[in-house]
């Protein structure tokens, strides 16, 4: 359960616009889960399109995500159907 006067304090002490790499410390998620959550709307971001750098994420907006996946763990769960490797399988060599 989390504590709402953590929370609050951590509204104060992050800016009111945190970064994908601010956001994976602070829910304690992978990179590629929180791509996967911000790419979904899971998580509401401003995107600039660029390569890197391109999630803004108001800090609200992530202490929303954390009460609301700690009233429902289970509907944050990522699945391998999910959330697909970037690579693609490596086709069998050809034995002739």
């Amino acid at each position: 359960m989390l504590d709402e006067a953590i929370l609050q304090e951590t509204l104060k002490r992050y800016p009111k616009e945190i970064s994908k790499e601010k956001l994976c410390k602070l829910c304690h998620i992978s990179k590629r889960a929180a791509k996967y959550y911000l790419d979904n709307g899971v998580i509401p971001c401003r995107s600039n399109g660029q390569a890197t750098h391109k999630y803004a994420i108001r800090t609200r907006d992530a202490i929303t995500f954390l009460r609301r996946r700690d009233a429902c763990p289970d509907a944050f769960r990522i699945t391998i159907r999910s959330c697909p490797r970037r690579g693609k399988k490596k086709e069998p060599p050809d034995l002739q």
